[in-house]
């Protein structure tokens, strides 16, 4: 998914949130929490924020108007990431927007109460966030762009390119993306079907990125 489109996707979420669909009593403030997984400063968490601020706006809502925002901004760390989901729900906030699947596994361990919403989280239902995508019951909603299918595509487009490839390799970092086993899954099945030895790296630093390549590269040479 291209960057606009995933902002123009983004501006939707805003529609089906539990805020939306109350009715907004006289004077009375609103609040969400937020959960990024970004540096404050980071273009892309600030876009991201600019453009469900705008969803929300677009739906009635406004701060300084009827809602209140806490956005915690964890910055990649991990200790930060669960401390701030609890701060997020000991607040009692109206709802809490996850942006990406190790945002809402935090705050689901820390409420089965409040509102969760969240974008970008692959196969919420066989993590057991929802109950199924047209009735996701509980306190968790939200929005995926991710479907199995995808992982067919990447292998039938290196393919395109290089129809002699025999071995492929797929490197994720499991501790920042919670839904590796999916994915990991998927392959294994494509791999199949387009003839392909499939490659798992699971890494936790920029130096086993480079240890698990040069390891790839040695075995491609070995045949």
């Amino acid at each position: 998914m291209k960057r606009r489109e995933f902002f123009t996707f983004l501006s939707g979420v805003a529609v089906g949130w539990p805020l939306a669909v109350r009715a907004q009593r006289g004077g009375e403030i609103r609040r969400i929490g937020a959960l990024m997984p970004f540096d404050e400063r980071n273009a892309f968490g600030q876009q991201i924020m600019e453009t469900l601020l705008q969803g929300l706006q677009q739906n009635g809502w406004a701060e300084d108007r009827n809602i209140r925002i806490d956005v915690r901004w964890i910055g990649g760390d991990e200790a930060r990431r669960r401390s701030y989901a609890a701060d997020l729900v000991r607040a009692s906030p109206d709802v809490i927007f996850a942006c990406f699947a190790a945002q809402l596994a935090a705050l689901s361990r820390e409420t089965k109460q409040i509102p969760l919403v969240f974008v970008g989280v692959t196969d919420p239902v066989g993590l057991g966030y929802v109950a199924s995508y047209a009735r996701p019951g509980g306190n968790v909603t939200g929005f995926t762009f991710f479907e199995q299918s995808m992982v067919g595509k990447w292998l039938d487009i290196l393919k395109a390119v290089a129809p002699s490839l025999t071995r492929v390799a797929v490197i994720v970092n499991p501790d920042t993306q919670i839904s590796y086993k999916f994915y990991l899954a998927q392959f294994a099945i494509a791999a199949g079907t387009f003839k392909v030895e499939p490659v798992s790296m699971l890494v936790h630093s920029a130096d086993e990125i480079q240890s698990g390549i040069a390891e790839l590269a040695t075995r491609v040479i070995a045949g």
